[in-house]
């Protein structure tokens, strides 16, 4: 074949849409037994111009282009107004957030038969265990429901997630226990608002993170914590603990049983260069600030069919396009760290105006690269700063 994509995620699945539809053969494989579950992921996406006046201009086009591709009717389960953020015990308002709850599988699903329908050839239940350059190809062995065997093709992609199986094929830099996020996901009951998102930023909950309850407008919620690595792996409580303390402190209650886990990166896009194409979380593109990772996904999949069909390299396509953006927003997140880790260096927080927290948390959300929003993170850069210089103290 042309392309074997390991994963079949959004990431994945866009890519072999893009590729099929460019005239490559292509064979999508993903571990999952089922087409496509189980889901960890808050849902929300953007409506179409939300971000338009927060991105730079090339990237909100691309998202826009993958929101044409992916979002229909079927799979928008709830429209969301307002955008409520909560740091520490106070609600600091809430502020104008067209957005989109939908079912994230249901679309990945739709994305994933079309590509098949077009030509892909899809395997489930089909696990990749290791990949080496044969040639001028790429040699992956497998294990699936027929037993292990090899899949050979011209070009691979690597959308299985971070560390990607294929990364040491490309000299993929790491990320530290501080550039990766440990996200829960539970369906839950409560009273809120169907029209309102609601963020909360408190470390006692969600430390190096936030947590979230998304309506998906009949009562029921998408919850969950984002907590970063270093205080998931020695913190002194664990993630499902901080979980089930977010979920007692908001009287939510559990529609299932199970709490579903996994691992972000939040560093920013990761440094390699090579043959193989990573897109999605496998090469970093999660929005640093706000967790955001499924658009995002879809465009580094366009961008690596891009580059295939034009002839040029995609990591320095990839960098060129999103790299200045990622950096910028790696350095807003750095900057939050300090508030983000310390409960107490959130109350100080609270003492500044709320206008002035809600415009800078609001311009966080939205990935802002706006130049006010690099002024008024100036203005409050000082401030964390001696917050962080009093944790180093302490």
């Amino acid at each position: 074949m042309d392309l074997m994509i390991v994963g079949a995620g959004p990431g994945g699945s866009f890519t072999a849409l893009e590729a099929v539809r460019k005239g490559f053969s292509v064979t999508l494989m993903d571990k999952k037994s089922a087409r496509y579950a189980p889901i960890i992921c808050g849902e929300l996406l953007p409506s179409k111009g939300l971000l338009a006046d927060y991105l730079p201009s090339r990237i909100s086009d691309l998202l826009a282009y993958t929101l044409d591709a992916t979002l229909s009717s079927d799979v928008v389960i709830n429209r969301i107004k307002r955008l409520n953020v909560i740091l520490g015990d106070v609600s600091i308002g809430s502020f104008p957030f067209d957005s989109l709850v939908v079912d994230k599988g249901a679309m990945i699903r739709q994305v994933i038969d079309v590509a098949e329908e077009e030509g892909a050839k899809v395997l489930f239940s089909t696990t990749v265990t290791g990949c080496i350059e044969d040639g001028p190809r790429i040699k992956c062995s497998v294990r699936g429901r027929d037993g292990e065997s090899f899949i050979t093709a011209s070009k691979a992609v690597g959308a299985d997630a971070y560390p990607s199986t294929l990364s040491g094929l490309v000299g993929a830099s790491g990320l530290g226990p501080q550039d990766l996020i440990v996200a829960t996901s539970q369906r839950a009951a409560g009273k809120f608002d169907d029209e309102e998102a609601v963020i909360i930023m408190d470390p006692r909950l969600a430390p190096g993170g936030y947590a979230w309850v998304f309506p998906r407008g009949d009562g029921t919620h998408n919850t969950g914590i984002g907590v970063r690595g270093d205080a998931a792996w020695r913190g002194s409580a664990s993630v499902l603990d901080l979980h089930k303390r977010f979920i007692d402190k908001f009287s939510l209650r559990p529609l299932q049983r199970a709490v579903l886990s996994k691992t972000i990166p939040v560093g920013g896009l990761v440094k390699a260069g090579g043959s193989v194409y990573l897109v999605g979380d496998a090469v970093g593109s999660v929005i640093p600030t706000n967790g955001a990772g499924i658009n995002p996904a879809m465009i580094t999949g366009k961008l690596a069919v891009d580059s295939m069909t034009q002839g040029i390299d995609y990591y320095s396509l990839l960098y060129s396009v999103f790299g200045p953006f990622m950096k910028r927003m790696v350095d807003y997140r750095r900057l939050a760290d300090p508030i983000l880790y310390d409960h107490e260096a959130v109350k100080r927080l609270l003492k500044f105006p709320k206008p002035l927290l809600r415009t800078a948390l609001r311009d966080a959300v939205m990935g802002s690269s706006k130049a006010s929003t690099s002024f008024m993170l100036g203005i409050l850069s000082p401030f964390i700063n001696s917050l962080a210089a009093g944790q180093r103290r302490h």
